[in-house]
């Protein structure tokens, strides 16, 4: 594997990292009243009862 080759693989990996780290901004940005009340303390969700790693 040549330098740029090398260097290309990792141009592609930081372009994807990028795309998903705005993806998660937006989401946080835009959707913020919606995670936090899906994720509020207290949550009567039928998931929140049947997620076999939350600890109670």
């Amino acid at each position: 594997m040549t330098l740029e080759s090398l260097r290309d693989v990792f141009m592609r990996c930081a372009i994807i990292n990028y795309g998903v780290l705005l993806v998660w901004f937006l989401v946080f940005a835009f959707a913020h009243d919606w995670i936090s009340h899906c994720t509020a303390t207290g949550s009567s969700h039928a998931w929140s009862s049947s997620t076999p790693f939350i600890i109670r």
